[in-house]
């Protein structure tokens, strides 16, 4: 195998991750939510509203179940100080290759908005979290951390405030789960999030996982829950195809995170075959939902690991997907995922940096970008 570069190619991570969990949320939201803010109870679970999160039913299962025992090689990372520490995150990626890194949260932005019921506090929790994010965290090197701004759906005009407060601030991207507690995106009431994400061109972000999850209290353990959430995004691609919501804000560009790719030509099968049988199930159509997934405005990210990604990148192009980390959740493959997409001999030279970077500054509309970190992959 010859030796592949990685200077050749900018490397955009557009789905890393931070962990919010030694953050006092309940300093930073003050006296007005001081019963109600996001407490840690062990790591693992926030309590909000007088809830537990994740719900029992959720992803991670009840209080008392011992931590999920991971069986992984030790030489990927899992749980790293750079997920709190920005100094060390930078370091990490220097070693991974990684020159910008796309920053979502772990608990709060995902779980802890997944699950709040009172407006307010989903508004005020929003605000605090993305200056948290962006302000702080990002700060230590704002060329390369890149904060994705969370969106409070439970209170759609906050949510639309927020989004042209933090594009004043140069927030490149804002983003939400692929439903809000079973309501789905393309409801009506969130029609004025998407046209305020259009008009200020911020492109909008769908990431899993949240609380009041599709498919989470069929099983019992933690493995059987996760092997599912990417049910959620399915719902939330639908949402965006077959829901309409790419034909009503035409200018509008989505990506879906963290959920595979592999589903991709099933769900587009099955939506087309629907909408043809039941056109007026759905809403008003111009394309069909697989013609949408092809179209310049949808994108996938897609973790190097995947076994899917060559013939995803066939069947809807190589401009449609963005190179995830997932740094450094407990199933991710770092600090070996650029190497591995680099190495991906099934793509061609092209797909691979369009992958590794240029797809994710289109979407995140960073422009031209020029290597920062320059290690070489051995082959």
């Amino acid at each position: 195998m010859p030796n592949l570069d990685v200077k050749t190619a900018p490397v955009v991570d557009a789905d890393g991750h931070v962990n919010e969990n030694r953050v006092d949320w309940v300093e930073r939201l003050g006296p007005d939510f001081a019963d109600v803010a996001p407490r840690f109870l062990n790591g693992l679970h926030l309590l909000v509203e007088g809830q537990v999160l994740p719900r029992s039913q959720d992803l991670l299962g009840p209080t008392n179940d011992p931590r999920p025992k991971v069986h992984k090689s030790d030489k990927y990372w899992s749980n790293r100080p750079g997920q709190r520490d920005p100094d060390a995150r930078l370091r990490d990626m220097d070693e991974e290759g990684i020159d910008v890194a796309f920053l979502f949260g772990t608990y709060i932005s995902l779980t802890g908005m997944g699950g709040i019921k009172n407006p307010r506090l989903a508004a005020a929790l929003a605000r605090s979290y993305n200056d948290w994010l962006h302000d702080e965290f990002c700060s230590a090197d704002p060329a390369r951390l890149k904060a994705v701004a969370v969106l409070p759906l439970q209170d759609p005009e906050a949510a639309v405030a927020e989004i042209g407060r933090v594009a004043a601030k140069g927030v490149l991207g804002v983003h939400t789960l692929p439903q809000i507690q079973r309501t789905p995106l393309h409801d009506p009431s969130f029609d004025r999030v998407w046209a305020a994400a259009q008009d200020a061109d911020v492109p909008m972000s769908v990431h899993i996982v949240n609380s009041y999850g599709s498919m989470g209290d069929l099983f019992p353990t933690f493995g059987q829950k996760h092997a599912f959430v990417p049910v959620d995004m399915m719902a939330a691609v639908t949402s965006f195809t077959a829901g309409g919501l790419l034909e009503r804000f035409p200018r509008l560009k989505v990506a879906f995170f963290e959920a595979g790719v592999g589903w991709l030509p099933w769900l587009a099968a099955r939506l087309d075959q629907h909408v043809q049988l039941l056109p007026d199930d759905f809403p008003a159509r111009t394309r069909l939902p697989s013609e949408w997934l092809s179209s310049d405005r949808v994108f996938f990210g897609v973790e190097p690991d995947d076994p899917f990604m060559a013939s995803a990148i066939a069947a809807y192009g190589e401009e449609r997907f963005l190179y995830s980390s997932d740094y450094s959740h407990f199933d991710c493959e770092c600090p070996e995922t650029v190497e591995e997409l680099f190495e991906n001999e099934d793509l061609s030279p092209t797909a691979r940096e369009k992958v590794a970077g240029a797809n994710a500054a289109t979407f995140f509309g960073l422009g031209a970008l020029a290597p920062l970190a320059r290690p070489t992959v051995a082959s």
